[in-house]
C-alpha cells in the first residue's frame, strides 16, 4: 500500500464526512486577527484631551471602535474560519467548495466528524465580568481534557465562570457558495447541546454518543426533527474513549470499562472490566451467567475495536490489551443489537435458565417481539405481556386459557387492569371475541366473577352480566342488568324478606314516638 499527499495547509482542526469525500477545516483567520489587533491597539478606555487656544480643556469624544470585552480582559481565543473541500475519488483532486465561514457571535473552537458537520463555539462571559477569575483546579483540569481530546486551543485562562461552549449539527450537503457564515451557508440540523469533549457516530450513521465530564448523551438522527435525545446516562469518571460496534457502544474510563446496548426505549450496560470490582478468576466464571467485571488495566485507555471476541484497547506507553467478550449472555446482546435475532436465539439453550425472561424482554426492547416469543421456558406472564403490548392476537388467544386457569385468584375489580382483563381487551379490539367469551365458563368455574363479569362487558352481554353478577350474590345490579329473568326476581325477594326480617324497619320502643 502506497500513500501520496495530495493537499497540504494549515489548520486547527478537520472534519470529515462519514461517507463522501468531504471534509472542512478549521484555521485560523489571519485577517480578522491583524483588524482586530490594529483596533485593539487604539485608546479606548478614556477620552483624549487637548488644550484650545486660550487654554481651556476641551472634551473630545473617544475615537476608534468599541471593542468587544474579550480583547479588554486578553483572553487568548483567535477568530477562526472554516473552509470545507472535496476529493474527487477518481484523481485524488481536491476542490474548495467554500472558503472562510466564520461564526455569527461566537468564536469557533472545534469541528466534529461524521454525516453531520458539528460546530463547536465558545460564548464568552458577559459584559459584567469585566476580568476572568482566576481558574480553579478543577476547571484547569477540565480545560486541559478538553484541550486534549477536542484538539482545542482554548487555554486554562479561559476556563472562566460564565463561559461555556455548545454544539450544532449542519447539513454538509446544503452549500451555499458566497455566504460568508457557517448559518447561511450550511442548513442547521436538530437543537443545540452543550459542547461536548467527544462525538462519536455509530456505523449506520443512526446514533451519536456525545461525552460529557459526568454524562453521555445518546442522540438519533431522525427523517422529521434531524436529531432527537434518547437517553442521558451518568458516569463516575470522564469517559476518555468510546467506539461503537452497531448498536452495541463500548466506553472506557480511567477505572471502568462500560458496554451499553442501546434501543429506543431503553438501555442496557454491563460492566466488563474494571480496577476496584473485577473477579480474580473472571476466566473460569460459568460463560451461561451474566458477565463480570475483568481486569482493567487502570489510566486512560484508547478503545481499538473487536476482533475474533475480543476487545482491544491501548494504554500507556503503547501497551495493548484485550478484554475477553466470549460470556453467551454478551454475543446474545451483540447479535440482538447486530439485528441477528435468529443467531442470537442460538445461545438461548446454553444461558442459565433463571435469566430467561431476561433474554426475552432485551429482544423485545429491540423491536423482536416475535422472536421474543421462541424462547423456550419464558414465564407465561411475560410472554402475555409482549402479545398485548404488540397486539399478537392469535398467540394470545392460544395463550390467554392457560392464565385463566393457572392463576388462582381473581381481580380485585373490572377497571380492566389486570392481566387477564387487558388480554381480553386485546382480544376483542383485534377481533377474537368468541376467544374471549370462550374465557367466561372457565372464569366461573374459577370462581373468578370480576373477570367474568369484565368478560360479559366488553362483549355487551347482559345475560353473561346478569349471571356473573348473581353468582357473586350481587342480585340486585344483575337484576338491573337482566329485569325479564323471574329468578334473579325470586332471588331478589328472598334477599329482601331476610333482609327485613333480621333488620326492623323500627324497633318496638320506638312506636307512636315521632319526635
Amino acid at each position: 500500500m502506497t500513500f501520496r499527499m495530495i493537499a497540504a495547509g494549515q489548520g486547527g482542526a478537520v472534519a470529515w464526512h462519514s461517507q463522501l469525500g468531504r471534509f472542512a477545516v478549521l484555521s485560523v483567520d489571519e485577517v480578522e486577527v491583524t483588524r482586530r489587533a490594529r483596533a485593539a491597539s487604539m485608546v479606548t478606555d478614556s477620552p483624549r484631551k487637548k488644550l484650545a487656544f486660550f487654554g481651556k480643556s476641551d472634551d473630545v469624544a473617544p475615537t476608534g471602535p468599541t471593542l468587544p470585552h474579550f480583547f479588554k480582559h486578553e483572553v487568548n481565543l483567535q477568530p477562526r474560519a472554516l473552509a470545507i473541500y472535496d476529493i474527487a475519488l477518481d484523481n485524488g483532486m481536491c476542490t474548495r467548495v467554500v472558503e472562510k465561514l466564520s461564526s455569527d457571535q461566537h468564536v469557533i473552537a472545534h469541528v466534529f466528524s461524521g454525516p453531520l458537520l458539528g460546530v463547536v463555539r465558545v460564548a464568552l462571559p458577559e459584559e459584567k465580568n469585566k476580568a476572568p477569575s482566576t481558574p480553579t483546579a478543577t476547571s484547569s483540569t477540565a480545560s486541559t481534557v478538553e484541550g486534549t481530546i477536542t484538539g482545542s486551543s482554548i487555554t486554562r485562562g479561559e476556563s472562566t465562570t460564565g463561559m461555556h461552549t455548545y454544539l450544532e449539527f449542519y447539513d454538509w450537503d446544503t452549500v451555499s457558495s458566497g455566504a460568508a457564515t457557517i448559518s447561511s451557508a450550511l442548513k442547521k440540523v436538530g437543537a443545540t447541546f452543550p459542547g461536548p469533549f467527544l462525538v462519536e457516530w455509530e456505523k449506520s450513521n443512526k446514533f451519536a454518543v456525545l461525552v460529557y465530564p459526568k454524562k453521555l448523551t445518546v442522540v438519533k438522527r431522525t427523517q422529521e426533527s434531524g436529531i432527537s435525545l434518547l437517553h442521558d446516562i451518568m458516569t463516575t469518571r470522564p469517559v476518555h474513549s468510546a467506539l461503537w460496534v452497531h448498536h452495541t457502544l463500548f466506553t472506557a474510563t480511567e477505572d471502568e470499562i462500560q458496554c451499553y446496548f442501546i434501543c429506543g426505549s431503553r438501555y442496557f450496560s454491563f460492566c466488563v472490566a474494571s480496577t476496584t470490582c473485577f473477579h480474580d478468576s473472571a476466566m473460569n466464571v460459568p460463560l451461561a451467567e451474566f458477565p463480570v467485571a475483568q481486569r482493567h488495566p487502570g489510566g486512560p485507555l484508547k478503545l481499538l475495536g473487536i476482533f475474533q471476541e475480543k476487545l482491544f484497547i491501548c494504554g500507556l506507553h503503547q501497551s495493548i490489551y484485550s478484554v475477553d467478550l466470549k460470556n453467551e449472555v454478551l454475543q446474545f446482546c451483540m447479535f440482538v443489537a447486530q439485528g441477528l435475532p435468529k443467531r442470537a436465539l442460538e445461545f438461548v439453550p446454553h444461558i442459565s435458565e433463571e435469566l430467561l425472561d431476561w433474554l426475552a424482554s432485551f429482544l423485545e426492547a429491540f423491536g423482536f417481539p416475535a422472536d421474543a416469543l421462541q424462547v423456550q421456558g419464558m414465564s407465561l406472564h411475560l410472554k402475555i405481556s409482549i402479545c398485548i403490548k404488540h397486539m399478537l392476537v392469535h398467540t394470545l388467544a392460544d395463550l390467554v386459557s392457560s392464565l385463566v386457569t393457572n392463576s388462582s385468584e381473581d381481580s380485585v375489580d373490572v377497571l380492566g387492569a389486570s392481566l387477564t382483563q387487558r388480554a381480553c381487551a386485546a382480544l376483542c379490539r383485534g377481533g377474537q371475541e368468541a376467544a374471549c367469551l370462550a374465557l367466561f365458563p372457565l372464569c366461573m368455574q374459577s370462581k373468578k366473577w370480576n373477570d367474568g363479569l369484565y368478560i360479559a362487558m366488553i362483549v355487551n352481554d347482559k345475560g353473561l352480566m346478569a349471571q356473573a353478577l348473581s353468582l357473586k350474590k350481587d342480585v340486585t345490579h344483575a337484576l338491573c342488568a337482566n329485569k325479564r329473568n323471574p329468578d334473579l326476581e325470586a332471588q331478589w325477594n328472598q334477599q329482601m324478606d331476610i333482609y327485613t326480617t333480621t333488620h326492623a324497619i323500627r324497633p318496638a320502643q320506638f312506636t307512636g314516638n315521632w319526635k
